[in-house]
């Protein structure tokens, strides 16, 4: 089974992806979700979504007119054929380098799936707070 998805073309888990100098990598320009997938549902994808896209634009990211819910359940399921609990991330890079601004605002995504042996879930009945931050434009 393939665990990985990269700007849509299933992959094995062993490939590599990126040089030394990408800019997530380099930088951490990028942003990710981790996605509950239990029995062929991920119940909260489209909250995700938002949330992904709302960090997206706070960094000024181009987002794709592909980037909905449909297109990212699609390309989720293209790797988890024969799973029935995952934990899934699904990132978001800026494309390209740049030592101080990036060349581009283009992106490409990831997506990795891990199988889970136990599918109740541990969070916290009173929930996790999540946020990010943004800064004023210089």
């Amino acid at each position: 089974m393939n665990l990985l998805n990269f700007n849509g073309a299933p992959l094995p888990a062993s490939t590599p992806l990126f040089p030394a100098g990408h800019r997530g990598l380099r930088y951490g320009d990028g942003l990710f979700e981790t996605i509950r997938y239990r029995l062929g549902e991920m119940p909260f994808l489209p909250l995700h979504l938002e949330r992904l896209l709302a960090g997206m634009r706070a960094l000024g990211m181009d987002i794709p007119p592909s980037f909905g819910v449909d297109f990212f359940e699609g390309e989720i399921r293209k790797i988890l054929l024969e799973v029935d609990h995952a934990r899934l991330r699904l990132s978001v890079y800026r494309q390209g380098g740049g030592l101080y601004a990036p060349e581009s605002n283009a992106v490409d995504f990831l997506i990795e799936a891990a199988p889970m042996q136990e599918p109740e879930s541990k969070i916290p009945q009173s929930g996790i707070l999540a946020g990010f931050a943004v800064s004023p434009p210089i």
